[in-house]
C-alpha cells in the first residue's frame, strides 16, 4: 500500500500516521471472523461496490483487552464509491447489541483500488466517534486474498479526529487468534 513507504510523521491524505495507538487497547479477532468478513465482502466486490460490517463483541476495561464475538452486516446502499447505511438501521444495531450487552469494537470496509484512507464520507459517516473505535478499510473492494492485516488500513478515532494506524502499532493494537488449531500432523497409534 502507499503509505507504507512514509514515516509515522508525514500524513495519508488528511490523516496523520502514528507509531502508536493511544488507547493502549488491544482488540482480540478470531482468524474465523476475518473469514467470514471477506465471504460476505465477496458478493460486493462482484459487482465493483463498497460494502460494510461491524465487528461486535466485548471491552474489558481492566486488561485493556477487547474481544470480536460476532460480525454484523448492516442493511446498506452500496455504490462504487461508498456505502450508506441508513439511521433507522444504525439505531436498530445499537438497540441489538446494547440488548445482548455487546458493544460494536471496529467497522470493516472496503474501497476500489488500493486506497485504504478515510475520505471526509468515512470521516463523517463511521458508526461511531468514540475514543479507540476503529475503522479499518480493505483495497480492491475486499480482494485482497488472504487477510493480512498488513494489508488493511487501521484507522483510529480520538477526540472524533482520525489517525492512521503505521504497520508496528496496527500489529500491537489487532491482534489475529486461531480458533481453531490441530497438533495432528500424523495420529498416534495406540500402544498396547
Amino acid at each position: 500500500m502507499k503509505f507504507r513507504n512514509k514515516t509515522h510523521d508525514e500524513s495519508f491524505g488528511s490523516h496523520k500516521i502514528v507509531s502508536k495507538s493511544n488507547s493502549n487497547r488491544v482488540l482480540l479477532v478470531p482468524s474465523y471472523i476475518l473469514e467470514q468478513t471477506q465471504k460476505t465482502f465477496r458478493y460486493y466486490w462482484k459487482k465493483n461496490q463498497e460494502a460494510v460490517a461491524y465487528w461486535c463483541g466485548k471491552e474489558n476495561d481492566q486488561d485493556k483487552t477487547d474481544v470480536v464475538l460476532s460480525i454484523v452486516i448492516p442493511k446498506a446502499f452500496h455504490s462504487g464509491g461508498n456505502y450508506e447505511v441508513p439511521a433507522d438501521e444504525s439505531t436498530k444495531i445499537g438497540k441489538t447489541l446494547s440488548a445482548r450487552e455487546l458493544v460494536c469494537l471496529a467497522q470493516i470496509h472496503t474501497h476500489p483500488g488500493d486506497s485504504g484512507n478515510h475520505s471526509w464520507y468515512d470521516d463523517e459517516n463511521s458508526i461511531s466517534k468514540r475514543n479507540d473505535f476503529l475503522s479499518l478499510v480493505m483495497p480492491h473492494f475486499g480482494n485482497i486474498g488472504i487477510y493480512d492485516i498488513q494489508d488493511i488500513t487501521v484507522h483510529e478515532c480520538w477526540e472524533t479526529k482520525w489517525v492512521i494506524l503505521d504497520n508496528q502499532a496496527k500489529s500491537k493494537r489487532i491482534v489475529i487468534i486461531d480458533d481453531f488449531v490441530d497438533f495432528r500432523v500424523e495420529d498416534l497409534e495406540y500402544r498396547q
